[in-house]
């Protein structure tokens, strides 16, 4: 492989982070964007595999709780689970066996209901 597409997959990896939001694919995103850097300095190429997935792992594994530490810790409650017991304003009609809608929190939201 080329720098260029190390740099590539590094750059692939670390967007696909954005929008899955793992913290796993960013750490490996930059393993590939080190592994770019050694190919360019000319390095053999077991050595860009061993760097990639080495650094990968160790970021990974030193980060894994990035989440944690950016406030998403034991007991925050995110998307839809961070509603329950909270107020809403009906604006679909929720039947027993019809979802509905309901606005909480300025968000429009799918409304299920085990009685009518």
């Amino acid at each position: 492989m080329t720098y260029i597409h190390w740099l590539v997959w590094g750059g692939i990896l670390v967007v696909t982070e954005i929008f899955v939001g793992t913290f796993v694919l960013l750490w490996f995103g930059l393993g590939a964007f080190a592994a770019g850097l050694l190919c360019w300095l000319k390095f053999p190429a077991w050595i860009q595999w061993t760097a990639f997935a080495a650094i990968g792992l160790i970021l990974f594994l030193l980060f894994r709780k990035a989440p944690f530490l950016l406030g998403k810790g034991a007991g925050v409650k995110f998307g839809s689970d961070r509603l329950v017991g909270q107020k809403g304003v009906v604006t679909k009609s929720i039947g027993k066996n019809s979802a509905g809608q309901i606005k909480a929190e300025g968000e429009l939201w799918l409304a299920a209901a085990d009685e009518e």
